[in-house]
């Protein structure tokens, strides 16, 4: 029910109406319910919410504690979350963020490793100086990967 509505609220926005009160409730549904529940939320709020909204933090926390989850479908929904946020919501996250990247790029799962190396690429992409925190070592390590999926996105 609330994914359904999420998509009308996306087709009102692209009508060019305002849907900002309707935001609280986009970050809401990433952070609870269903996996395909929260997988809309996420995508509603990267598609509506602007990048220097007061919920960008609680968005933050959501795929931050996605990222933390032991559990492998959470986890590449916080990955694939993280990847489609926008560079301005990116900018106040890329440090904490590349510091829970970094490990999972030796996760045992090769889909795992795989987009976190491809956020990582994205993170430094974005912000150069990630590069000398560590993120160089991860990526250049991973180019001995038994996995060519792992070795093509490093």
């Amino acid at each position: 029910m609330a994914s359904a509505l999420q998509v009308r609220l996306l087709h009102i926005s692209l009508l060019g109406y305002d849907v900002s009160p309707s935001y609280i409730y986009c970050v809401k549904l990433a952070g609870a319910g269903t996996l395909l529940q929260r997988k809309m939320g996420y995508l509603a709020c990267s598609q509506l919410l602007p990048p220097d909204h007061q919920l960008s933090l609680l968005l933050t926390n959501t795929i931050l504690g996605d990222l933390a989850s032991p559990h492998l479908p959470d986890l590449q929904l916080g990955l694939v979350a993280a990847a489609s946020l926008s560079p301005g919501h990116l900018s106040s996250l890329a440090p904490t963020l590349l510091h829970r990247l970094l490990p999972l790029a030796s996760h045992a799962a090769p889909q795992v490793r795989t987009k976190a190396l491809a956020v990582i690429h994205r993170l430094c992409s974005l912000e150069l100086q990630l590069w000398s925190s560590g993120a160089s070592s991860v990526v250049l390590g991973s180019l001995s990967d038994p996995n060519p999926g792992v070795v093509s996105a490093a």
